[in-house]
Parts: structure tokens; sequence; C-alpha cells
């Protein structure tokens, strides 16, 4: 699938949400209620990351993935943004048979 760039893009806009919301409260005196509608646009691109990588998880092979699929599955599913970098690196960038 070629979405797959969007999960390191999910995780890095996460980092940039915790890293900016952390900066505007602590060093620009931010309300902290404004802090859930700077996290907007860091949850659609997470919603749309988990989209492209369950989809891609079921689309490949079983024997592509490191540790079997389900594992996987199990890892996306409970750990989102912070497995997304980790699956993009050591299975969604290898070429699929397929492509």
């Amino acid at each position: 699938m070629r979405q797959t760039w969007l999960l390191p893009v999910a995780t890095a806009t996460f980092v940039l949400f915790v890293a900016g919301s952390i900066a505007a409260v602590t060093m620009w005196s931010v309300a902290p209620w404004i802090i859930p509608l700077l996290a907007v646009p860091s949850l659609i691109v997470t919603w749309f990351a988990l989209a492209v990588a369950l989809a891609d998880l079921m689309r490949r092979p079983a024997h592509r993935f490191p540790g079997g699929r389900w594992l996987w599955i199990l890892v996306i599913a409970l750990l989102n943004v912070v497995a997304f970098l980790p699956y993009w690196l050591l299975v969604a960038r290898r070429p699929n048979e397929e492509d």
C-alpha cells in the first residue's frame, strides 16, 4: 500500500503535538484548555495512519512479519502511534511480492 508514508508522519505529528503542548503551557503560559484543540490534527493523522497500518497488515502475506502477523496486529492496535514507526521500518518499507 503506497500510503504507508503516513505512518512515520503520524509519529512525528504526535511527537510535535506533545512537545508543542508542553512548550505552549510552560514557556508561553497558554491556557491548558487549548491543548485539546491542538490535539485535533494529531488525532486525525493518527486515525488515518491506523487505518493504513491495519489495511497493510491484512494485505501482506503472513510470512513477511517478524514475530508474526498477530503480534503486529496486537502491537499496532494497542500502542498505535508508538508502534507505527517500528512497523514502518521493519515491515512496510519492504517491497511486497505483488508490487
